[in-house]
């Protein structure tokens, strides 16, 4: 079984909440839900947010979220993302870009550490401080084995890139 990327929950869960009244408690009666329920069957809901997560950019491959999520728990990952192997992989297979990528791991980071970090500008960061290859030039090889070596690092449920 795959793993289930914690915001779609929370932004999921999150809507629910919103919509029927109860973000400051997010304990949800039976019946409200019921509610809810009964509506979005027949029409798209209102999109609200408690958490602000409403925007998380999400990757269709499944390894990227496999590095960015573990990459949010790090405690400086916001302030020195370029300075944790498994943050520079994730960001260097982003499909999406440098922003986005700091956009998804500003609202994971979030979540990991109940907190409501504003998105850093990529260049008030500090310089890379990773080795992604043992010397230089940096070859194709290079940059696939340390993508490979930091899902590697992971643990044995890592989804593999297929291409």
């Amino acid at each position: 079984m795959g793993r289930i990327d914690p915001a779609l929950i929370i932004i999921n869960w999150d809507i629910i909440a919103g919509w029927t009244g109860f973000c400051s408690t997010m304990k949800i009666p039976e019946k409200n839900f019921l509610d809810w329920f009964q509506y979005s069957s027949t029409v798209r809901g209102v999109t609200t947010t408690c958490y602000n997560l409403g925007n998380c950019p999400l990757s269709d491959y499944p390894y990227n979220m496999d590095l960015l999520i573990p990459c949010s728990k790090y405690q400086n990952a916001l302030t020195n993302p370029w300075s944790i192997n498994i943050c520079v992989a994730a960001a260097l297979s982003w499909y999406d870009g440098m922003e986005s990528f700091l956009a998804a791991l500003t609202c994971r980071y979030n979540i990991e550490h109940s907190a409501n970090d504003s998105i850093p500008a990529s260049r008030s960061l500090p310089a890379l401080s990773v080795d992604i290859a043992p010397s230089s030039p940096y070859t194709q090889q290079n940059f696939i084995d340390f993508i490979y070596g930091s899902l590697s690092s992971l643990d044995a449920s890592v989804r593999w890139p297929t291409v």
